[in-house]
């Protein structure tokens, strides 16, 4: 009789859902203070610095190098030198995507694997698809964007980020 209770219990474990606490994809932006990136953009290659959310610096190439996009309190400004300028209007939803890539919305995460074992996180935000590559530690080795604007994000280091 013992022998079958055991039996029955380990049977019924087996159809008992996981209480393990999901994995997030999006964790590698918890803690993030700057990324660093080579930014992939209408055919040309940027090395860029990101602040989430709120700055991007160009770092190369060296002609434009120092210019910092920005917002503050929803104002959008363009810094080179000395000058700074309120973007336009119609550029925001331009650089809204690439500002918002490593402060993305968790909820709406959607995880796959290929058969490479590459885990790719979907996630539509700021107008349209992100599509994150996943390197075997979590952190992001690529980010697409395809909305208003089009983007790639390769090379990417992650400072700020506590280490594990």
């Amino acid at each position: 009789m013992a022998k079958r209770f055991i039996i029955f219990a380990l049977a019924l474990l087996a159809f008992i859902p996981s209480c393990a606490a999901k994995s997030d994809p999006l964790a590698y932006q918890n803690g993030v203070s700057r990324a660093e990136c080579t930014l992939e953009l209408d055919g040309a290659e940027y090395k860029v610095a990101i602040t989430p959310g709120s700055a991007l610096t160009v770092v190369e190439p060296g002609e434009i190098a120092g210019a910092v996009f920005s917002v503050s309190g929803g104002v959008y400004t363009v810094t080179a030198g000395e000058t700074t300028r309120e973007l336009p209007k119609s550029l925001i939803p331009l650089m809204e995507p690439i500002l918002g890539a490593f402060s993305l919305p968790e909820a709406d995460a959607k995880t796959s694997t290929s058969g490479d074992d590459v885990r790719t996180v979907k996630v539509s935000a700021n107008g349209g698809d992100y599509e994150i590559k996943l390197a075997p530690d979590g952190a992001p080795s690529a980010i697409s964007y395809t909305g208003a604007r089009e983007f790639v994000m390769r090379a990417i280091t992650l400072e700020g980020k506590e280490q594990k």
